[in-house]
Formats: structure tokens, C-alpha cells, sequence
């Protein structure tokens, strides 16, 4: 793709107000590219008849704290990115740089038949909106997969080598992080499985182990499915793999043994990397080998996941490959002449003081946030509070520049310290008591807090 020009403004199309895979997955490289220092913008696509222009961010997605717009500056330096269910808006630009980040394979078809469906009832009144089909006319769109499966598919459909780049994603931090403490001392026979499947063969599977407890799991956001995956030894999944699928990944690094079956991209070897043993054509004649494969597990279940060790591996590994390819693909060096820090419990004098020092000296760290759970220092009058919408900022004013710091949650924080928008958390005081608020809530590495010299 080459270097990106240091003034790019990359815009991010992304399904608005709703919660799913792929707008999480949006929602992840823009908070990605925010932290490579690129000027990122989320695009929200309104797809559902009760979108809010005013308030399009699912609510979980505001710990993202990624900036959105509705303009696209249509400039040749800049860049577009489109998941290939949206493609229809790559051609609603002229200028500007433009890319189909390839979420799913199956999506593109399915936006194609909803396109052709809604275009019935006003044939003859307007044109038939563009989407991509890989015509000669396209050959200027650069693609980026997430999964070998996308990749198989545009090499299949002659997209040549030199467009396209793999980029990958990476699942919630918080769970993958955690995974060197899960307890196999409480796992149960319970076999958890991907409720979405259509598979035959599951009420037959499910039928043939009366004494095991099957959990059936829709996503891995619903209430409970942490709890329900610790105490399972396996995950049952004979889903379509419609792209590399969330569940199953999270399912492993929660301690389950992990079964698939062969569609899409459980069938290569690198999107879902466990052994060949595990993986099963979901047919009435294999079911003897993978209720075989199930006892087998039960009876050995530490061997078995031990046997899938690689496959976790890369799982741990993937945010940290994400953020490597995104950087190579965009041609940006990292910056690492300085790290992005944020002030514990700092809306007081000596906060202030820390944050306009650092802002004034090379330090080698950046204040970008103030960790404030309680809401009554807000009315403190020293301070110089401002309020947009539903974010609330503590403002420098020296002589070097104004900077405003968004006043943020230890919840907020601990999500961007996982996401790597947080590398250093700041303490004011050497107070034992919330030093240990910090460490249980927040939950930086020991390197990672830093106590100032400014406790008298």
C-alpha cells in the first residue's frame, strides 16, 4: 500500500448504533490508529430504522473514545475504509484512497441481495446503487482480509498479490489477558456450543451425552458466557466461519478444547489452527468419530488442550500483530519517543502541576487522560472543566498550547490500557489504598505505575 502521507485523515465506514462483530472490529482499528497518532475518524452508516445521527455509538463502544463524522474530506491523500458488507459507499468519493476491509467473505453477497430486494419497489424511479464486484474499473481498490478465508477468496477471484494485505483483528483484551488465570480446577463436563449453528447433527451429538451439561452460547457479549465458558472443557462450533469467528477464540483462552467443523474458515489451517484430530465434517456418518473425539477429551481434557496450544498462541498474540500489520500497511513508523500516560485521581493542584510539567518537558511521557471516578470534583472552581456532550475534559491553558485531557473512569481506563491507549498510570500520592484500588481495577503491570516525587 506504501507510506501514508502524514496529513491523511482516514475514514472508517462502520454500521451505527448497533452492536456487532464487525462494528466492534471498526471500532478497534480506529482506536488502533488513534493510538499510531493517525488523524482516524469512524463514518456512522445508519442500517436500522431507529438510528440517532445526534447518538450513533452503541454504549459499549464509547469506552472506545473514537471520533466520528458525517463529512468525508474527499482528498487523494486521504483514505476510506469499507467493510465489504457497506461497498456501496466506495463509490460515493472521487479522490480519495480507497479500501474494502474484507470482515466476511458471505456479508458482500448478502449486502448485494438486499441491495437488489430494496431496489425493487423503485426500479424505474432511481438507479441501482453501485457495490463491488470486482470489475476492471475496481482494479485502483486495495484490499485488507482478516482471515486467510478472504484472502483465498480474492486470490480466487484474481485480485493480484500486490493489492491486497492481511491485516488480521484480535478479540477483547480483557479475556485473553486473563487466560494465565484460569482455573481448571472448577472445569466441569459441560460442553458449551455456538447456538447460531444450523447443523444438523448437534441435536444428535447433544442427544448421545444425556449426563454431559450442554450450555448453548450465542455470543461471547451476552450475560454469564464468561462463567458458562470457565467452568466448560469443550466448545462445540459447526457454524458457517463466515470469517475467523470471534466465539471459538474466546472459547480457548477461557480453558475449553475447541471442535469445529469445515466451512469457511474453519477449513484452512491458519485461521483456525488446532489440529486436524479436532476438526469434523458436521455429516450423520461422522458422527461416531466426534462423539469419539468428545469421550476422548472428557477423559483427557488437560492432554487435548494442551494439544491446542498454538492455536491459544496466536490468539495471545494477535493484538500485538494487528497493530504491527495496520502500522506496515499504512507505512507509519512507531512513535516511540514518548508513551501515553494517564494521572490517577488528578483533578486537584498537584495533578494539574504534574500534567502542565509534563506537557512543558520531554519526559518521555504524554498526558493524554485524568482517571476520576468521583463526579463531586468536577465542581471543584479551581479547575477549569468543560463539558461537550458527554464527555467531560480538564483543560491546560500555558504558554505552550491549550490541552484538553478527557476526564475518564478506572473502567474507561482499563479498557484503554488493554487496548494500549494507556500505557502508564501516574500516581500522585505513595497512599497504599489506592495504590491497591489500582492494581484490582485498572490492573497495570507493576512497571506500569509510576509514582511522583510530588507527595509532601
Amino acid at each position: 500500500m506504501g507510506g501514508s502521507d502524514p496529513n491523511s485523515k482516514v475514514y472508517i465506514i462502520c454500521p451505527g448504533g448497533v452492536r456487532s462483530d464487525g462494528a466492534e472490529l471498526c471500532h478497534r482499528l480506529c482506536s488502533q490508529l488513534i493510538r499510531l497518532k493517525v488523524d482516524a475518524h469512524l463514518v456512522y452508516i445508519p442500517i436500522t430504522k431507529d438510528f440517532d445521527p445526534d447518538n450513533p455509538v452503541y454504549p459499549p463502544y464509547k469506552y472506545f473514545r473514537a471520533p466520528y463524522t458525517y463529512e468525508v474530506e474527499d482528498a487523494t491523500q486521504n483514505i476510506l475504509i469499507v467493510p465489504e458488507s457497506l461497498t456501496s459507499y466506495l463509490y460515493t468519493l472521487k479522490n480519495i484512497r480507497r479500501v474494502i476491509w474484507w470482515l466476511s467473505v458471505d456479508n458482500l453477497f448478502r449486502d448485494i441481495a438486499i441491495q437488489a430486494v430494496n431496489h425493487l419497489n423503485k426500479a424505474l424511479s432511481s438507479p441501482m446503487v453501485k457495490f463491488f464486484c470486482f470489475q476492471k474499473h475496481d482494479e485502483d481498490i486495495e484490499h485488507w482480509t482478516q482471515s486467510e478465508y478472504a484472502k483465498l477468496f480474492l486470490k480466487v477471484n484474481k485480485v493480484p498479490d500486490e493489492k491486497i494485505y492481511h491485516i488480521g483483528d484480535y478479540i477483547n483484551p480483557m479475556p485473553v489477558k486473563a487466560n494465565n488465570k484460569v482455573d481448571f480446577k472448577r472445569k466441569k463436563n459441560t460442553i458449551a456450543y455456538n447456538a447460531a449453528t444450523s447443523s444438523k447433527i448437534m441435536p444428535k451429538l447433544i442427544a448421545a451425552f444425556p449426563k454431559v451439561n450442554w450450555i448453548a452460547i450465542q455470543d461471547t457479549q451476552a450475560e454469564g458466557v464468561q462463567k458458562l465458558l470457565e467452568d466448560a472443557k469443550i466448545y462445540v462450533d459447526f457454524g458457517d466461519f463466515v470469517y475467523k469467528e470471534t466465539l471459538p477464540r474466546y472459547a480457548a483462552v477461557m480453558g475449553c478444547v475447541v471442535i469445529t467443523g469445515k466451512h469457511g474458515a474453519a477449513a484452512n489451517k491458519v485461521d483456525i489452527n488446532i489440529p486436524p484430530e479436532f476438526k469434523f465434517e458436521d455429516t450423520e456418518e461422522n458422527l461416531p468419530q466426534i462423539e469419539k473425539k468428545i469421550r476422548d477429551v472428557l477423559a483427557d481434557y488437560k492432554g487435548a488442550y494442551a494439544k491446542q496450544k498454538n492455536f491459544l498462541d496466536k490468539i495471545i498474540n494477535e493484538q500485538k500483530n494487528f497493530n504491527r500489520n495496520v502500522a506496515m500497511t499504512l507505512g507509519i513508523k512507531s512513535k516511540t519517543e514518548t508513551e501515553p500516560a494517564a494521572i490517577f485521581n488528578g483533578l486537584n493542584e498537584t495533578g494539574v502541576a504534574v500534567a502542565e510539567i509534563m506537557l512543558q518537558n520531554e519526559v518521555g511521557l504524554e498526558i493524554e487522560y485524568v482517571i476520576n471516578d468521583n463526579k463531586n470534583n468536577l465542581r471543584n472552581p479551581a479547575m477549569n472543566i468543560l463539558y461537550e456532550n458527554d464527555d467531560v475534559f480538564l483543560v491546560l491553558d500555558n504558554d505552550l498550547r491549550e490541552q484538553k485531557l478527557p476526564i475518564i473512569t478506572s473502567d474507561e481506563a482499563r479498557f484503554l490500557y488493554n487496548e494500549g491507549r494507556i500505557k502508564k498510570i501516574i500516581m500522585l500520592t505513595a497512599d497504599k489504598e489506592e495504590e491497591d484500588f489500582v492494581k484490582k481495577n485498572i490492573q497495570p503491570l507493576k512497571e506500569d505505575i509510576i509514582s511522583t516525587s510530588f507527595d509532601e
